[in-house]
């Protein structure tokens, strides 16, 4: 797998963008995407958060990315481990998001005792029980953009479900499948 990496900054100035950022909001607000649980394990210490900013990157070998902002404390657990987690919520899983989004006003390994029934995955990786898939990847490659780190990671372990559907975020609220 290899990567190229552009070494100048990629963006604009912010007062070169005008209302750019306000459209491009408006724009991903269309995009419905699963909600994940993206965790992390380091250290005897765990941390998790709400994300829809996964993306499948090759079936061989098997990768992931996935997108942290670096201001989370999850963030540092995974660059500690170099390991990531990332747990696909069911679509009853509203509770969960939101815990792990920080809006139910729970912190650290407080949200894991308040959302779900959590075990150890691999490499020690906070799992959701109750999740309709859970990926754990080993991290291969990292890009800072901006305010955040892009990891791609390779998947050492992959479980999924037969039942249920994933939970939905769009136009900024949760959302299910029909079906």
């Amino acid at each position: 797998m290899s990567l190229h990496v552009i070494d100048r900054p990629i963006f604009d100035p912010p007062d070169a963008r005008g209302g750019l950022i306000g459209d491009f909001r408006s724009a991903m607000r269309r995009v419905a995407s699963s909600v994940t649980i993206i965790t992390g394990a380091h250290q005897g210490r765990r941390g998790g958060l709400t994300a829809t900013a996964v993306c499948p990157v090759c079936i061989d070998p098997p990768s992931l990315l996935v997108c942290v902002n670096r201001t989370s404390k999850t963030h540092g657990l995974i660059t500690g481990s170099r390991r990531f987690g990332v747990n696909v919520l069911e679509a009853g899983h509203r509770d969960v998001a939101e815990t792990f989004a920080g809006r139910t006003g729970h912190d650290g390994d407080d949200k894991f005792v308040a959302a779900g029934l959590w075990e150890d995955g691999e490499a020690s990786l906070p799992m959701l029980r109750e999740a309709i898939a859970f990926i754990a990847c080993r991290i291969v490659r990292e890009v800072v953009v901006e305010t955040h780190t892009v990891f791609v990671g390779l998947v050492e372990k992959s479980v999924a479900r037969s039942d249920g559907l994933p939970l939905l975020y769009a136009d900024r609220q949760f959302a299910r499948m029909a079906g």
